[in-house]
């Protein structure tokens, strides 16, 4: 810290931190995530998540012994920012789907997915994926289902930029449809610890937000 500002050596370089990146690492030397951090809104509810943890756990009840299990809620500081964003509640960005027609000054369709649980977006943003890129073919007697863009990339992509975004960037997950390709930016850069090179290379992988990657993981 230098007159109230403060300073990383990045390389032979010393550069200027922003207060966003201070909070990090500040949250790092303590060994937290932004998603571990108590909530500011402590009404909360869950049916969404509860009716999808039903279908895919068979939980029979849902309560606060599970949100513990889950570590989106304990005794001493309530629910967490982790619990927020899987909430009916959220007010946490969302996900923000274009479909573009033969230029990207045509805009065929456009749906913000918010103020709802980031799980309900997930889904709601692959029945979209579905209305465009899934049809069917009738060849002689068969009728065929065809993926113009494979379901299972689009919803691994659309996974990992809900579980390795920032969450405290204010700013939507951005899903641009094209007809023969999708585009997806996930807020954020890289983790600390991991190159370019090495997440080209498919060589080190850093879980940024281990509580909803270990919810998502449970939900298949």
């Amino acid at each position: 810290m230098y007159k109230s500002k403060a300073y990383k050596r990045n390389d032979s370089a010393t550069i200027e931190v922003d207060n966003y990146e201070l909070r990090r690492l500040i949250l790092e030397s303590e060994n937290k995530n932004f998603e571990e951090l108590q909530s500011k809104n402590q009404d909360l509810h869950f049916e969404y998540l509860d009716s999808e943890l039903t279908k895919k756990t068979g939980i029979e009840v849902f309560n606060k012994d599970v949100l513990k299990t889950l570590d989106l809620y304990s005794d001493s500081n309530g629910y967490n920012n982790a619990a927020e964003i899987l909430s009916d509640e959220s007010k946490f960005p969302g996900i923000d789907v274009v479909r573009f027609g033969e230029t990207i000054n045509v805009f065929l369709k456009r749906k913000t997915f918010e103020s709802q649980s980031i799980i309900k977006s997930y889904y709601d943003c692959l029945d979209m994926y579905r209305d465009y890129y899934q049809y069917e073919e009738i060849e002689g007697a068969v009728r065929n289902k065809v993926e113009a863009i494979p379901e299972e990339a689009f919803r691994e992509a659309i996974a990992n930029a809900i579980v390795h975004r920032l969450w405290d960037v204010n700013a939507h997950i951005r899903v641009s449809m094209y007809d023969d390709h999708i585009e997806i930016v996930s807020p954020g850069g890289l983790p600390d610890g991991i190159s370019e090179k090495d997440y080209l290379e498919g060589r080190v992988s850093i879980l940024r937000n281990p509580i909803l990657a270990n919810v998502f993981h449970r939900l298949d």
